[in-house]
């Protein structure tokens, strides 16, 4: 896969959009078992939980604070998103099985607690209720995501830039 992230220089700042991961939030049943099975994780530093194009080893649960998950569209500029209480993050990387196709940053205080992928397909091949839930926060990423897309190409086309398509390998 070819590694946008560290090919290209950018300031994380500069973000082109900034969306929310999702607007669906995991239900109270699902944060007691990600509880009831996870590894709390509290982080007193900021700290990068995985970067894009690592494997996925796990997915992560946030009960405080924030992670912010970044994508370069430009050599300048990257596509960020932000995941609060109730966010799951690296799930399509740990439920499809694929690499992380965004680098996910905790800030500093944040608390999380980690599935790994084992894990996380345990829980929901016994408790299928909750299997649903993580296919609504699926459904309302890709929908999140979507959306942040055709408004990074509309700010492309204000400022007169050229749109790149990047290809999947």
């Amino acid at each position: 896969m070819h590694d946008l992230l560290h090919d290209y220089e950018f300031d994380t700042t500069e973000l082109a959009v900034e969306s929310p991961l999702s607007e669906h939030k995991a239900t109270e049943a699902l944060i007691a078992e990600f509880r009831k099975r996870g590894t709390t994780l509290v982080f007193t530093e900021e700290e990068t939980l995985f970067r894009q194009g690592d494997q996925p080893e796990s997915v992560y649960l946030v009960i405080s604070g924030q992670v912010e998950l970044t994508m370069p569209v430009s050599r300048t500029q990257a596509m960020g998103f932000r995941a609060i209480v109730g966010s799951l993050v690296g799930l399509p990387a740990a439920f499809g099985n694929r690499a992380y196709s965004m680098t996910a940053t905790v800030r500093r205080g944040a608390e999380l607690v980690r599935l790994d992928r084992m894990q996380l397909g345990e829980m929901l091949g016994e408790t299928p209720i909750l299997a649903l839930d993580v296919l609504r926060i699926l459904a309302a990423e890709t929908r999140s995501a979507r959306i942040a897309i055709v408004q990074v190409s509309g700010e492309h086309r204000r400022r007169g830039l050229p749109r790149r398509t990047l290809r999947a390998s």
